[in-house]
């Protein structure tokens, strides 16, 4: 029996202005391990419209959906995936998210990665590299 074939799952980084990343914690997530918005293995969100429709779903912002700036993929457990990072800007300072699928929200700094988004912290980390490096522009969302 072949394997089951991999998810894409899409996932954005959202800085604040002081360059935080925006975490969200989903109701009754493990072991309250926060996550980038967007998509988790257990959902098909395989395009880049389907990134921007559960961002402004999860968290009331109209993102817009840039470069991809790291991947992971997982082959093991009930959730195969290929997991994607895009670039989907800056809220601006002030602005009020409104949640609806997560229960809390959060900015990370880079020195906190790990505590808020254990297994995951090294892909957010390796995000943020790619957008310091220049590989991105910086864009401030569209609310």
């Amino acid at each position: 029996m072949a394997p089951p074939t991999p998810r894409c799952v899409r996932s954005g980084l959202l800085l604040n202005h002081r360059g935080e990343v925006l975490a969200v914690r989903t109701v009754g997530a493990p072991g309250g391990v926060y996550r980038l918005p967007g998509g988790d293995p257990g959902e098909d969100n395989a395009d880049w419209l389907g990134l921007a429709r559960t961002v402004h779903y999860e968290t009331g912002l109209k993102a817009v959906v840039g470069r991809v700036l790291a991947r992971d993929t997982n082959v093991t457990g009930p959730f195969p995936y290929s997991r994607y990072v895009h670039f989907c800007g800056r809220v601006p300072e002030h602005h009020k998210l409104t949640l609806s699928s997560v229960d809390h929200h959060r900015w990370v700094t880079a020195d906190d990665l790990e505590e808020f988004f254990g297994p995951s912290a090294a892909l957010v980390a390796d995000a943020l590299k790619a957008l310091a490096n220049g590989t991105v522009d910086a864009q401030t969302l569209a609310v």
